[in-house]
């Protein structure tokens, strides 16, 4: 009994032993076919066809299918065919699906070929590398609406590439609602990426691209898309107001102010903001130099108000403090504040100016006078008619490099008591006026 059991086994090792020598044979024969393939030495014309112990081939198909795929003047029929094959050793391999997909396009099978590439897809949704040639080869059979999932996929996968596919998209596709909701991820998985990234990065990058491609309609179209918690109080979203201001039109820049600051846009008046908050459209700084300027929050008075610190280490030129204000065209406006001074060197020291944020009103601008050395708070004044094209104007703290041998301001300057006040003009006297201007002469 014993003797028969070692028979049994020594049986069985020598069948194991032939087998794997068959396979690493079959293999073998496998590997120098492939090596065949690449070198030009097997073609798909040549290739003859598989028996079943030849099952186990695929490097060779492999070869032969990605050397045809970038060639003309091949047999597309009989490498369609070879595709198939391939796909059924090894289903789970994508590029088989994409090269059938490729050789069913040349053979005029259309509906084949994008069969083909949603099983790619499928099997390519981890594979960034993959979904790329998804990506191109839908772009190549003309789907540009099936190509967004797969653009989906790449920024979700790898958020690096998003501004480049988005960007192309956006050429290709007018209807811009559809290429947001398709293809920018709602989420960010951080816990995949080796760098972190905030929840609203694709809406920050899509919105800050369309602004940059002067896109008016697709930057609408992305604002509108985003969440409103990503909204409020944004670095972009101050970008957007800044964007729209230049095109002076208040009743397309009023709902996004809402979002943005939470408040609405007061017409005519000084809007209520934090002093120095970064991403508010009245009085925010956008000053990087924390070297030069610091910025102070006044709270001892009954409005808010606010004091700038010239450290003397450099001649600036300063312009970074600023009040977006909602106007009324065609009409006359007073600004009034009250300000004082404490050692301001140099001959050039602050002033406020008044200025509209377009092209076409470039002519419009207003300013007091600067001041140096120190004085107790006294009033401003600066009058001012808005222009007729104009709806939004700028109010802005500044102070102008100077080339004086004494450039580095130093000292310190505060601000309170912002009013914004709209003159009444009286129509009866413009006319009286006009009347004895026309007897007199």
């Amino acid at each position: 009994m014993l003797k028969f059991k070692q028979l049994i086994g020594w049986a069985i090792f020598f069948c194991t032993i032939i087998s794997l020598s068959y396979l690493s044979i079959i293999f073998w024969q496998s590997d120098q076919l492939a090596v065949k393939a690449r070198n030009g030495q097997l073609s798909a014309d040549s290739l003859k066809p598989l028996n079943a112990a030849e099952n186990f081939f695929h490097a060779p198909l492999n070869e032969i299918l990605h050397k045809a795929s970038s060639e003309v003047g091949v047999n597309n029929q009989l490498l369609l065919e070879i595709a198939k094959e391939y796909i059924e050793r090894r289903p789970l391999d994508s590029n088989g699906w994409l090269w059938a997909s490729l050789f069913a396009q040349r053979t005029d099978l259309d509906s084949l070929a994008e069969s083909y590439l949603t099983v790619a897809h499928s099997l390519s949704v981890n594979n960034t590398h993959q979904l790329i040639k998804v990506f191109n080869r839908y772009l190549e059979i003309g789907k540009v609406e099936e190509v967004m999932p797969v653009a989906h996929d790449i920024s979700f996968i790898r958020p690096e590439e998003f501004r480049k596919i988005f960007y192309l998209l956006t050429r290709l596709n007018s209807n811009y609602d559809d290429v947001i909701n398709s293809v920018i991820p709602k989420t960010v998985n951080n816990s995949r990426l080796r760098k972190v990234y905030p929840q609203d990065v694709y809406y920050s990058w899509a919105l800050n691209d369309a602004m940059r491609a002067k896109n008016d309609a697709l930057a609408s179209s992305v604002w509108s898309a985003i969440p409103n918690e990503y909204k409020l109080d944004s670095e972009y979203g101050l970008r957007y107001l800044g964007y729209l201001s230049l095109q002076q039109n208040k009743s397309q820049l009023a709902p996004v102010w809402l979002e943005q600051v939470g408040s609405a846009m007061p017409v005519g008046n000084f809007p209520k903001q934090k002093i120095g908050s970064a991403n508010n459209p009245c009085w925010h700084s956008r000053s990087t130099d924390q070297d030069s300027v610091k910025i102070e929050a006044l709270t001892d008075f009954d409005t808010a108000g606010l004091k700038l610190s010239f450290l003397g280490t450099d001649n600036v030129n300063y312009s970074d403090l600023s009040c977006a204000i909602a106007v009324e065209s065609g009409q006359q406006y007073v600004l009034s504040a009250q300000w004082s001074g404490e050692g301001i060197t140099t001959l050039s020291g602050p002033f406020i100016d008044v200025f509209a944020p377009s092209v076409q009103a470039k002519e419009f601008y207003s300013r007091n006078d600067d001041m140096i050395g120190s004085w107790l708070w006294s009033d401003i004044e600066v009058d001012f008619t808005v222009p007729q094209n104009v709806e939004i104007i700028n109010v802005r703290i500044r102070r102008r490099e100077t080339d004086y041998l004494d450039s580095k301001i130093s000292g310190q300057v505060s601000f309170r008591d912002f009013k914004l006040t709209a003159i009444e003009t009286d129509l009866n006297n413009d006319l009286s006026n006009a009347v004895s201007t026309s007897i007199l002469q």
